[in-house]
């Protein structure tokens, strides 16, 4: 049975791997937006929100690495949040496009 202190490692090591790979993956794709949408505001609000969605979901991730009975290195939990990460930051994509194309409609 794992002890109460190895589980919250499990839960920090998802949050900060969730976190890093949905912030390095919106820097990424950041670069390829419009003019309009790399002003400050918007900028500051899509960190935000991959901050929050990747740290979220790989929190997630790591709270089911700790509910493993068996003994598991920290490697698990950081690979596990950052899965949960990219899953997280592909949702935030998937919300954002809905967004743009619901309010500013174009002809393809």
């Amino acid at each position: 049975m794992m002890r109460k202190d190895n589980r919250k490692s499990h839960y920090r090591n998802g949050l900060l791997a969730g976190a890093i790979i949905a912030l390095a993956l919106s820097v990424f794709t950041s670069r390829s937006f419009k003019p309009g949408f790399r002003e400050p505001p918007w900028l500051i609000t899509w960190y935000l929100v991959s901050l929050l969605c990747g740290g979220g979901a790989g929190f997630v991730g790591g709270l089911l690495v700790s509910l493993i009975p068996i003994r598991l290195i920290s490697a698990v939990g950081y690979f596990v949040g950052a899965l949960f990460g990219a899953f997280g930051y592909y949702l935030q994509v998937y919300s954002f496009l809905l967004y743009v194309f619901r309010n500013y409609p174009t002809s393809f």
